[in-house]
């Protein structure tokens, strides 16, 4: 688990996980008035790229 509190991506929900093909998982961003917008994807090219950028922003390195 990674604290987002106090950084530009803290409005986001994002649940990432393995699984036997890669990396799979949620990223939704609250819009307002408890709803979010997201995706869901089993794809681990996407989700890996979603990892990077995270990385990258945080400064962290997150290995999944």
């Amino acid at each position: 688990m990674i604290s987002c509190d106090g950084t530009n991506v803290s409005d986001m929900w994002i649940v990432l996980t393995r699984g036997p093909d890669g990396p799979f998982g949620l990223v939704a961003e609250e819009i307002g008035d408890g709803q979010y917008l997201g995706f869901f994807s089993y794809s681990p090219m996407i989700i890996s790229n979603v990892i990077r950028n995270l990385s990258n922003k945080l400064r962290v390195v997150i290995d999944i």
